[in-house]
């Protein structure tokens, strides 16, 4: 890596420099968000080992040195790696700029990790969907859709949702789903589903439109949760309410046919 006291102060203050040593790469503490090599002192088989490594593998990089060294790079690593002339020979705003895009895009890269991370291993679906005309077709699902509702997610791209739901579906809930779809406002509903092995299950989906840089974009997004167990444990709870309100009735109807008084009282005698 480039020595520390070749950067700036504006990127000394801003970024925390973490030594690289080449042959260890795989044991840099995490996160990293970018690095920047020296080729003029530095072996080019480190620096090319370095960069296939899977820690620096969707890593921005910059690498700098002399002329010689970088034309030996050109044909082992990315173009866009290379820059012909030491940096910090350079003005030093220009490098500050230059290591804060860099800094930037490799936070936004390992944002975009830390969240195919999070959707694999989370228990939500997720669908992108593109409007034509009456037709909401899939352009993404994500893996935890296949969790979900046991597609893959190559089995639905192309396709609208609406061959999931069972025949039973509460009309209420598929005109909702489709009314904020077409109005692009975000609409939450507990729907019946089928899955690919045809096991019937209660989804709670919440459609919404996508929004970016303050543009509305020409897509849907569609969030998928089994709730099943929630959906029978409130019907279990309303039959057993419904059966007590029963039993309540009936014992009061006892009581009010009987020709002699009854008199209840606690363990203490007390009425």
């Amino acid at each position: 890596m480039v020595p520390a006291h070749h950067l700036p102060d504006p990127v000394t203050r801003r970024f925390q420099i973490v030594p690289l040593d080449l042959r260890r790469v795989d044991d840099l503490p995490a996160p990293l968000v970018t690095a920047i090599f020296d080729a003029d002192n530095a072996e080019i088989a480190d620096i090319i080992a370095a960069c296939r490594s899977p820690r620096l593998a969707r890593l921005p990089r910059l690498i700098v040195g002399s002329a010689e060294l970088l034309d030996r790079l050109r044909d082992a690593v990315p173009t866009s790696d290379v820059v012909q002339a030491p940096l910090w020979e350079r003005d030093a705003r220009d490098l500050t700029r230059r290591v804060e895009i860099l800094a930037d895009l490799g936070a936004a890269w390992l944002s975009l990790e830390l969240y195919e991370r999070a959707m694999a291993e989370g228990v939500t679906g997720l669908t992108v969907a593109e409007p034509h005309g009456d037709d909401m077709p899939v352009v993404y699902a994500s893996p935890t859709f296949e969790r979900v509702t046991g597609y893959r997610p190559d089995d639905v791209l192309g396709r609208d949702c609406r061959f999931l739901q069972h025949p039973e579906v509460a009309p209420a809930a598929r005109q909702a789903l489709r009314e904020g779809s077409r109005e692009r406002t975000r609409t939450q509903v507990v729907i019946r589903n089928v899955r690919k092995d045809g096991t019937p299950f209660w989804n709670e989906v919440t459609v919404f439109p996508f929004r970016a840089q303050g543009v509305d974009l020409p897509l849907v997004g569609g969030v998928q949760h089994d709730v099943t167990e929630l959906v029978d444990a409130r019907a279990r709870v309303e039959r057993l309410m419904h059966e007590l309100v029963q039993r309540v009735a009936f014992d009061q109807a006892v009581l009010d046919a009987l020709d002699v008084g009854v008199v209840t009282g606690d363990e203490s005698g007390r009425i």
